[in-house]
């Protein structure tokens, strides 16, 4: 009898260890979706940041380009090549 008792405790006592761990591996899961979660926001924002980024090494480097320079020249100074034909017209 006394051998049957202490097996019932010792069953009782596993089975609310096996529920508070189910618990916890349930409060784990959350947090892992979660994390995953930012993370995925992280990388998206990563892969903005990275465009942009391209994007403005883009413009620098036309901007130092000797061809845009050569069209400011043109456009804003009024600057000609060597060998150009000029034309003037009246206005």
């Amino acid at each position: 009898m006394m051998y049957q008792k202490k097996k019932r405790i010792l069953l009782g006592v596993v089975v609310v260890i096996a529920v508070l761990l189910l618990i916890k591996l349930y409060d784990i899961s959350i947090v892992n979706k979660q994390m995953d979660e930012q993370i995925n926001a992280y990388n998206n924002e990563l892969k903005k940041r990275k465009a942009d980024l391209n994007e403005a090494t883009e413009k620098k480097d036309y901007y130092n380009s000797d061809e845009y320079i050569e069209k400011i020249a043109r456009e804003q100074e009024n600057l000609v090549k060597k060998n150009d034909i000029i034309f003037v017209t009246e206005d």
